[in-house]
């Protein structure tokens, strides 16, 4: 541990007994899980100066809060701008790798602050831990409220510290023994989307361009190099990227083994692709050029009703609550999962990266 890492694990049983911050109203919801903060101070609901200057003076309990109980709500402030959420965390380090070799499509939006996701309304987005599909990742994630949905849409939360005891054990201990191998593709920026089921799954099959943010082919090999990641030039001019990563990880503070992987989304199955998994068996009959795959650390394949329990685990885990404009969250990325209900009306929820 790091002498900063040190002392915040000595902060975290007395944050796990009764979450207090100086300045505040503290609340658990969903068992000790997720937390809500809110202002109990006139000034800090008002002004976004005395706010800023009151989060910057609570950073050192506020990491013991976030490490014991996963997520964290700030609700009541007065955030209500991409500026402003931006300049709330500017002693935060930010996450250096970026979004390159991201699985989704997103955005800049301004300053260090990204899209959270342009999945269309009616789409769930499953559980996951923030990039556990590479080497580098970020510790920590902020979400910003900027305008919330008619219904649903909830972020959705789930500790992951309890995902084992909810396994069979056999495959936890494989996951644990083994690991796993992803093995993606990104798809030519020069390739045809002509179909109802190619532009059905544009989103999830990226071209390379789009996802290293550049169409130099020099800088993205130097990117994947950078990022751990094996790669190879295929034929129809699409990239293919493969690592070999661990699925459980020491959380730095608490060195707490976790389960951090990304199987549950990356895994071809009707489970993980919902309605669009009649398109996925009818455009990707060639496997060379599927978007994603996850075998086991030896390299065989991992069968679908072999991950089934995983899915009924991560709905049984599952948090959600309701968004309301100006809400930030604060998520351990390392413990916590994060995912997004479907919604209807128009929602602006933004992401910010942090190491």
């Amino acid at each position: 541990m790091t002498v900063v890492d040190t002392a915040l694990h000595e902060g975290l049983s007395a944050a796990r007994r009764r979450p207090e911050l100086p300045g505040a109203a503290c609340r658990l919801h969903a068992g000790e899980f997720l937390v809500f903060i809110e202002p109990d101070e006139p000034a800090r609901v008002r002004d976004f100066a005395a706010f800023h200057d009151w989060f910057v003076s609570i950073s050192g309990p506020m990491e013991a809060m976030l490490c014991a109980h996963g997520a964290v709500v700030l609700r009541g402030f007065p955030v209500r701008e991409t500026a402003q959420f931006d300049a709330l965390f500017g002693h935060y380090r930010v996450h250096g790798a970026g979004y390159a070799a991201g699985a989704t499509p997103r955005e800049r939006i301004g300053g260090n602050v990204f899209e959270s996701t342009r999945a269309a309304p009616p789409v769930k987005i499953l559980l996951h831990q923030e990039k556990a599909y590479l080497g580098v990742f970020p510790r920590r994630l902020a979400f910003f409220c900027q305008s919330a949905p008619d219904s649903g849409g909830e972020t959705i939360v789930a500790d992951m510290r309890r995902i084992a005891e909810l396994l069979p054990d056999a495959f936890v201990r494989r996951l644990r023994e083994q690991g796993l191998i992803y093995k993606r593709n990104f798809a030519s920026p020069t390739r045809e989307r002509s179909g109802f089921a190619q532009r059905l799954l544009a989103g999830y099959h990226r071209s390379w361009a789009e996802a290293f943010y550049t169409s130099d082919r020099s800088a993205i090999e130097k990117e994947c190099e950078s990022l751990g990641l094996a790669f190879r030039w295929l034929d129809d001019g699409s990239l293919e990227v493969r690592n070999h990563l661990p699925a459980f990880r020491a959380h730095p503070a608490t060195g707490e083994s976790h389960w951090f992987n990304h199987l549950a989304m990356l895994h071809p199955n009707r489970q993980s692709l919902g309605p669009a998994y009649p398109a996925y068996l009818q455009t990707y009959a060639d496997a060379a050029s599927r978007p994603y795959q996850v075998n086991w650390g030896n390299g065989d394949p991992i069968e679908a009703d072999a991950i089934a329990p995983l899915y009924a685990a991560l709905d049984r885990l599952a948090v959600a609550f309701p968004w309301r404009v100006g809400d930030v969250m604060l998520v351990d990325n390392f413990s916590t999962a994060h995912g997004r209900n479907p919604y209807r009306g128009t929602r602006n929820v933004q992401v910010m990266m942090f190491d």
